[in-house]
């Protein structure tokens, strides 16, 4: 009897063994080479918008540039918008941080990978709370998105936040 125990715990670690498959850790294939991106191109503090997955024409990346720039302007709020096509940066590795400055929102679109996300400092995150900012992007933000329309979704959600901004202050 305790023979037979013994070949079945055998056998039990064994099927154990042999069953287990080993973890898929490679990275996805990305569409976008991150070679295109000159390597000495520097974000300066007045860029306001960098549209990497190219979701806007030039006429709505100027406007979007001189709305941005008069929030700033007329505020003091540094508003950066983002579109990334892509969150892996196997090729080059992102630096957003200066992007992100004191009393800063930046808003990452991605349609390729269908998010949009609002990412506050600390002194604004009091007012735009995750469920306001939540809000902002279900209520404002994609329901124009879903047409096709990301520069009036964002012009959207742009203006929600400056109007509860200004209601806080």
């Amino acid at each position: 009897m305790s023979n037979n125990i013994t070949k079945l715990i055998i056998l039990i670690v064994l099927i154990s063994i042999f069953s287990c498959k080993k973890e898929n850790t490679d990275l996805p294939k990305v569409d976008f080479d991150f070679k295109e991106i000159p390597k000495d191109k520097k974000y300066k503090e007045n860029v306001y918008l960098i549209d990497l997955e190219k979701l806007f024409n030039s006429k709505e990346k100027i406007d979007l540039e001189k709305y941005l720039k008069d929030i700033d302007n007329k505020n003091r709020i540094k508003i950066r918008v983002l579109t990334i096509p892509s969150k892996n940066t196997s090729d080059k590795e992102w630096e957003i941080s200066s992007f992100v400055s004191l009393n800063g929102i930046i808003i990452n679109m991605s349609k390729s990978m269908k998010k949009i996300d609002i990412a506050c400092d600390t002194n604004i995150n009091t007012i735009l709370t995750e469920k306001i900012k939540e809000s902002i992007i279900t209520e404002n933000i994609i329901p124009e998105v879903s047409k096709g329309n990301y520069y009036i979704g964002l012009k959207k959600g742009l203006s929600e936040i400056v109007s509860l901004l200004k209601k806080k202050d």
